[in-house]
């Protein structure tokens, strides 16, 4: 970049600087599942790590919220590994070549501060005010098209927030996501409050309207008497300089950010000695910031359709720009910033004000929806057919139109956006599922309105071979093109920096024509065994009629279909999401995968995978998965031998991974392997014998399977240069059988499984999950036992909520889950989960709110 008619434009820090220390028709709404196989658009996503990552742990006893993501991003994520330092001279000519450059007339009228100041600040909230003067006099200069807000000090835009909260100032190195305000605390508020210091907005009638806060306003919310705001403003220069500038923050509205630090210490990124490390991982404050960091750019790319995204990491007078998308992303060499001598941060405003909203990362297919399209989809929600389509229109819309005129938008962050899918138009607001990865596939699912009809190729193979019955019907899907450049694709650019590449990832949309209902809504465990056997049906369709095997079989990927026949509803269990499934012409028969652990959802994931990661992938692993399904669900809705320490139990067997040092492959628990080659159930449930007879009739299944395994064998052939595990412990003891208290009179109605009970604990060998039909059977055998009434019902509450180990609201639980009035034997733990789940910005897996449109 030597063309800048200015002294030193682009002038890097020294080596070592001196440190002190969807709609319109309103017939139906549509639902979806994921993107079809990745054949279909030539990216390989066979390969999605199946790790106890940020995405697994949303399944499980303790789902992350906000700053919960924060040390899983850097932890087990190890997301600092897609980062990438590129010189200053790099970040200008591969990702800042937009907007051109000032003139030296131009940067002749630009605010600039004093280089002493700046590398001198005493408290973090003096930047912002600085940043925004300097920033807003170049998008002044460049035509008006950004607003730089401060957005460290004022809470989301609410309509229903109360003029009075009050909210803290942050302590000077504090995360000023700490400071909540009292009505971010309850159910309506938009969010916990995690905030960057400054962010630059787009200058339109929606920000100023929302997001900007005038002085007037801002002195009225810090609540200041009258008599004590003059004094308080002379004695406080960060008050009164910050009043020009404040503003709402919008993670839907976010162009760019800026973090800023004082505190070398509490930097995530390397300043005073930038020559010998970039990324301060290895430091407490280093690895925390960090993580903060990267919670801001998966706040802004989970709330908005971005293919990329910029960012600046601030240390007093010193800047580092960022460059993000799905892959990963680049951070340039540090320099100083903010002077005439040093004019570089300068330079990065102007192209940024001059950038077309594609440079800057929009992606330009989605476009806020018109007033006009909105209203009339409140109109359709109101009219929607079913009481659970009319919440999912809702929560789609953040509308609730109980509340007072004026209020019933509960959140200003998720506007309603128009889409694209292929050649069709859908209206999208709130996603009902998004994963909460930075990096990677980051599928988001949607309930969209459509306005305007494709069929994509997995889906189509599934129908056309007669496998779809229980499978969703795909209405269109594509590649999300790049506007204005025909035949291109939205791709993401990052994925070949470093020393780790990985395959671009294209930008995919898929439109379902249903609406389904999550899994967590059956009714009773009768109804469970339905509902899985109509998914296991559909996978052996797939699999023996159409050679597709689907490779992800989880608790949110089998759906319930609601259908009227003969004037009355039945339930029908869908196999949906099919993005990681491989057709069988493709899958070359006992060949190990390239890469260890890369297929399917940790905690369904078969307990021989766990322990052999390199075993090639079979249908067997698929049907395994079922049982772990139904296992899960009794531990989640069924009080159990297990439900007063649930959180130690699903971590022990579900969620616990050991990295392999040989090889770097995750290996599964001992305990989930151990459990499967028992005869006799692990787990018991709480006065239902048949629910446990039922329990005792998978053990004797599963185990039967488990005996054949050689782990001798599949130690050699499997983890070569590995040092073999020990065989698995197998109990022979009937202290773990059930306690023997169901009564004399009930023992006709025990005995209706065919056979008798297994007592023992070492099974015969037998490959009875090698092929469907065993477990097919004995869905259909449960689904004819007789039940008593009480043995149907499953708990009332949802037990890993009960747990504390579960979010509020529709972040991840049943439409049908009770929150309220709590048993005292129900509420085990209860408290930890009031202080440690309170909701969350960044959506969860939606089980109660199935997707309409998926991106992935």
């Amino acid at each position: 970049m030597s063309n800048h008619p200015q002294p030193d434009p682009l002038s890097a820090a020294p080596a070592d600087p001196p440190h002190n220390d969807d709609i319109a028709q309103h017939e139906h709404l549509t639902t979806p599942t994921t993107p079809t196989n990745p054949a279909t658009n030539g990216i390989d996503l066979h390969h999605t790590p199946a790790r106890p990552g940020v995405n697994a742990a949303q399944l499980g006893p303790r789902p992350p919220q906000d700053k919960d993501l924060r040390p899983l991003f850097t932890g087990v994520e190890k997301m600092q590994h897609n980062l990438h330092q590129v010189s200053l001279d790099e970040m200008f000519k591969t990702y800042l070549n937009y907007g051109g450059d000032p003139t030296a007339e131009d940067l002749a009228t630009f605010t600039y501060d004093d280089e002493s100041r700046l590398g001198k600040v005493a408290k973090e909230a003096d930047l912002g005010p600085m940043i925004c003067a300097m920033g807003q006099s170049v998008a002044d200069r460049a035509g008006k098209t950004i607003l730089f807000r401060d957005i460290s000090a004022a809470r989301p835009r609410s309509s229903n927030q109360v003029s009075n909260s009050r909210k803290r100032k942050p302590k000077d190195g504090e995360d000023s996501s700490a400071v909540r305000n009292d009505s971010e605390q309850n159910n309506d508020a938009p969010s916990h409050g995690t905030t960057p210091d400054v962010a630059i907005y787009l200058n339109n009638d929606r920000t100023n309207t929302l997001f900007v806060i005038k002085p007037e306003d801002y002195q009225k919310r810090a609540g200041k008497k009258e008599k004590e705001k003059a004094n308080e403003k002379e004695k406080d220069e960060t008050f009164g300089a910050r009043q020009d500038w404040v503003g709402h923050r919008s993670w839907s509205d976010i162009v760019a950010f800026f973090e800023a630090k004082i505190d070398h210490n509490s930097s995530a990124f390397e300043f005073a000695h930038p020559s010998t490390r970039f990324i301060r991982d290895d430091t407490d404050g280093g690895e925390k910031s960090l993580g903060q960091f990267l919670e801001y750019l998966a706040q802004v790319l989970a709330h908005q359709h971005r293919t990329h995204l910029f960012a600046v990491y601030l240390f007093k007078n010193q800047a580092r720009l960022v460059y993000a998308d799905r892959s990963g992303a680049v951070v340039s060499e540090p320099f100083f910033y903010g002077t005439r001598d040093h004019s570089t941060l300068h330079v990065f405003f102007w192209k940024l004000a001059r950038m077309s909203n594609k440079e800057r990362g929009f992606d330009e297919t989605a476009t806020l929806a018109a007033d006009a399209d909105i209203r009339a989809m409140r109109e359709y929600a109101a009219t929607a057919p079913t009481e659970y389509l009319k919440a999912q229109a809702y929560y789609a819309l953040s509308w609730d139109p109980t509340a007072k005129e004026g209020k019933q938008l509960k959140s200003f962050e998720w506007p309603m956006h128009k889409l694209s899918v292929g050649d069709r138009t859908v209206f999208v607001g709130r996603p009902s599922f998004a994963t909460h990865s930075l990096f990677g596939r980051c599928t988001r699912g949607y309930v969209a309105f459509e306005k305007v009809e494709k069929d994509n190729e997995v889906y189509d193979r599934l129908h056309n071979e007669g496998a779809g019955d229980h499978v969703p019907t795909s209405l269109a899907a594509g590649d999300v093109p790049v506007v204005d450049e025909p035949g291109s694709t939205q791709l993401t650019r990052l994925h070949d920096i470093g020393e780790r590449r990985h395959h671009p990832r294209a930008h995919y949309r898929i439109l379902i024509a249903e609406v389904y209902r999550p899994l967590s809504d059956f009714s009773d465990f009768r109804q469970l065994a339905e509902l899985l056997r109509d998914a296991l049906q559909a996978h052996k369709d797939a699999w023996e009629k159409a050679g597709v095997l689907h490779r992800d079989i989880s608790f949110n990927n089998i759906l319930i279909h609601e259908v009227v026949e003969d004037k009355k509803t039945v339930r029908k269990g869908i196999l949906s999401d099919w993005d990681l499934s491989k057709y069988k012409e493709d899958m070359m028969s006992g060949t190990e995968p390239r890469q260890p652990d890369r297929t399917g959802t940790w905690y369904f994931r078969s307990a021989v995978l766990g322990r052999y990661p390199r075993k090639p992938y079979a249908a067997s692993d698929d049907i395994e998965s079922f049982i772990h399904v139904y296992h899960y669900s009794v531990l989640r809705f069924h009080r159990t031998n297990m439900t007063e320490s649930l959180r130690d139990h699903i971590s022990l067997i579900y969620e616990r991974a050991v990295i392999r040092a040989e090889d770097g492959a995750h290996l599964g628990s001992t305990s989930k392997f151990d459990n499967m080659c028992m005869a006799i159930p692990f787990i018991k449930p709480e006065d239902n014998p048949v629910l446990g007879l039922v329990l005792e009739k998978f053990a004797e299944l599963y185990s039967q399977h488990y005996a054949t395994i050689d782990e001798a064998e599949f130690g050699r052939k499997y983890n070569p240069g590995v040092n073999a595990t020990g065989a698995a412990a197998r109990p022979a003891s009937e202290e773990d059988q059930d306690d023997g208290e169901d009564s004399s009179e009930d023992e006709d109605y025990i005995q209706q499984f065919k056979g008798s009970r297994q007592s023992h604990a070492l099974p015969p060998a037998k490959k009875t999950l090698e092929d469907h039909s065993e477990l097919l059977e004995l869905f259909s055998e449960i689904g004819t036992l007789k039940w008593r009434r009480r043995e149907l019902s499953r708990s009332v509450w949802d037990l890993f909520k009960v747990a504390g180990l579960a979010p509020r609201g529709n972040n991840g639980f049943s439409s049908s889950t009770q929150t309220q009035g709590l048993s005292s034997q129900d509420a085990t733990h209860v408290e930890k989960k009031r202080r440690a789940n309170t909701g969350s910005a960044l959506p969860s897996v939606g089980e109660s709110q199935e997707p309409a449109d998926l991106e992935g």
